[in-house]
């Protein structure tokens, strides 16, 4: 350049290997003496519309491309280029079309087919999108960016094995490859059940990028199913050797050593190799906690917050010391804590705290006004509470089923009945033949998961065979089978549910689970439903309790249905009277569950909120008389 300023193609080629350095505000520039010194070097227009197109400035790329369309409009690299325009601008068609020319015009021009590739991805046309990214792989084994493209796309197939291979063949030339891309294989390898193949992938990966969380979770998970414990703790350790500044390095090292092992050494290591982290503090925290040392527990969660005000596990040791120890004082370091909460989870989780605490010191009117507050935080994902069909039909009695075949058990209890416990208790003694998935994030899609069923129901809109049939045709994909006497946990009731029962599965049993229903009012707002609903107040709460309960009651004192009640209220902590009482109601004899979770109000709590929760207390009496419990 120096001996020959003005020749483009010099300008030009310079500018290619400032590109090939990432320098791209340099090799614009150089792009811009290019044409300055031919203005029909229609290389340099292309260079710079594909420039414009990797910023996103698609006018840009445009106004280049229609400059180089004076020198030549139908040369293949300019079509490529318009095509990729319109692909951005999602016009796939007119796109495809272009793309398609420039292949035919240039068939080996890797940039062209690799286009081309992303107009049939566009399309969802993987099959045809694999073709054409195979083919710039082939032409250039180091493009690893379309390596995991073409590996997605086979991905997208199904074929999961195939696409991790495509990946490891790119280490064949060279034997390097971006951490990520490795990643990748290795997951792709989990998913396709072969941890063997991924293992070396990802601890490959993992040395590379021994901070990335992603990668670090993939290969402990693989390291889980290797079952090799000695190995995972000289992968980890070797790792650590390296890198010991790595918290999530450490994280993993300790998820791999016994519980018998050397616990507090890797805590000690962890925290020399990286003092200013809490989580080796975390760990020790909780081995005080576990071996009943409340002062070494409370002393590192105070170190703790030191380093981390917020966190949420340390404030967690010293709130449940001061909950037992001194009430009022937990009462106040939580509400110390409230003001510097941000995010509506934790603020959620700390004021359930308060409302506990507030009730453990006896501040009963301030633990309602707590627990209404903590009620009106909006939740994103909370569901509406299940509007009522007003089914009010009068059932004659039904018999008893003859004969001792497994019959179909239908539970049911409201939020706050403690349901839950029998539900741990059933689990506990016939895994295989109860159903909780309807309460998961991947419930069962039948007529009995929704509540508008029972509008429908109550309209002739739905009959009850079709109701009954779609409840059968989920039973197997549920693990559940029909001749073993499925017990199927609804999150709602409706007596309109009574068509579908009382007229195609008459043998049905239906178990409702009780308590007091004030007492179902409080420990619904301290303790939250087992569904997040978007309940708003207590009385609004209390108000569509009651309408449940009045259905439930009309069951109970009719028997539109068989039907048993499990009432809870001495027994809610008694796990062996749980067991007792859930089988002699379905007949059956069930051994106490290890745990049923954290323990309830007694029965009869209820009457320390008669004051301050007056009003939706008042909805809840004529039905709790109903149900046989006193007015005070």
């Amino acid at each position: 350049m120096a001996f020959a300023p003005v020749d483009s193609s010099l300008h030009y080629q310079r500018a290619t290997l400032l590109m090939a350095e990432a320098r791209i505000d340099e090799a614009q520039a150089e792009l811009g003496r290019t044409i300055s010194a031919d203005p029909n070097e229609l290389r340099a227009y292309v260079m710079q519309a594909q420039i414009a197109l990797g910023r996103g400035d698609l006018d840009e790329a445009e106004r280049l491309v229609r400059l180089a369309s004076r020198v030549d409009p139908n040369h293949a690299w300019l079509l490529t280029v318009q095509g990729m325009v319109l692909l951005h601008r999602k016009q796939l068609k007119e796109a495809h079309a272009l793309l398609m020319r420039a292949t035919q015009l240039a068939p080996d021009a890797l940039q062209t087919r690799y286009a081309l590739g992303l107009s049939f991805l566009a399309q969802d046309h993987l099959s045809f999108a694999e073709q054409a990214f195979r083919v710039v792989v082939e032409k250039n084994p180091t493009a690893h960016g379309v390596r995991h493209m073409l590996a997605d796309v086979i991905r997208g197939q199904g074929r999961h094995a195939e696409a991790a291979e495509v990946i490891e063949a790119g280490l064949v030339p060279n034997n390097t490859m971006p951490p990520d891309l490795m990643r990748y294989a290795g997951e792709l390898w989990l998913v396709a059940g072969n941890h063997a193949r991924a293992l070396p992938l990802l601890k490959r990966a993992a040395a590379a990028a021994p901070d990335d969380r992603v990668t670090l979770d993939a290969l402990i998970e693989a390291l889980r199913r290797n079952g090799d414990a000695a190995d995972a703790r000289n992968t980890l350790e070797a790792a650590l050797a390296t890198s010991p500044h790595i918290d999530g390095l450490w994280s993993a090292r300790l998820s791999f050593e016994p519980a018998d092992g050397d616990i507090d050494g890797l805590a000690k290591r962890w925290q020399a190799a990286i003092p200013e982290s809490v989580q080796p503090l975390h760990v020790k925290m909780w081995q005080a906690e576990q071996q009943g040392d409340k002062q070494a527990a409370k002393a590192l969660a105070e170190r703790i917050i030191e380093l981390e005000p917020g966190h949420v596990e340390a404030n967690s040791q010293i709130v449940n010391q001061l909950f037992l120890d001194d009430p009022p004082a937990a009462v106040a370091y939580i509400q110390a804590l409230l003001p510097n909460i941000t995010d509506p989870r934790t603020g959620r989780m700390v004021l359930g705290w308060l409302g506990r605490a507030q009730d453990r010191a006896g501040q009963y009117a301030d633990a309602a006004a707590t627990w209404t507050r903590l009620h009106a935080i909006p939740d994103p994902q909370a569901q509406p509470l299940p509007a009522s069909s007003g089914d009010a039909t009068i059932y004659p009695p039904i018999a008893e089923p003859e004969g001792n075949a497994p019959r179909p058990v239908f539970l049911f209890g409201p939020s706050g009945s403690g349901v839950e416990r029998v539900v741990s208790t059933l689990l506990h003694n016939t895994r295989s033949r109860i159903g909780i998935d309807r309460t998961s994030l991947q419930p069962p899609h039948d007529p009995l998961q929704y509540p508008q069923t029972a509008l429908r129901l109550s309209v002739g809109e739905l009959d009850a065979a079709t109701v009954i049939s779609a409840w059968r045709a989920t039973l197997a994909s549920r693990g559940l089978d029909e001749s073993n006497g499925p017990i199927d946990w609804l999150p709602w009731w409706d007596n309109a549910l009574l068509h579908a029962l009382r007229n195609a599965l008459p043998e049905a049993l239906v178990l409702f689970v009780l308590c007091d229903p004030r007492d179902m009012l409080v420990d619904w707002l301290q303790r939250d439903s087992y569904i997040r609903y978007d309940a708003g107040t207590p009385m609004r709460i209390a108000v569509w309790l009651a309408h449940v309960l009045e259905q439930v009651a009309t069951v109970a004192e009719g028997s539109p249905v068989s039907n048993r009640v499990v009432r809870i209220d001495a027994i809610a902590d008694d796990a062996a009277a749980i067991a007792a009482a859930t089988g002699q109601a379905l007949g059956i004899e069930l051994s106490p569950a290890p745990a049923l979770g954290p323990g309830r109000f007694v029965s009869g709590h209820w009457r320390n909120y008669a004051e301050a929760l007056a009003g939706p207390f008042a909805a809840l009496n004529a039905v709790a008389r109903r149900l046989g419990y006193p007015d005070a």
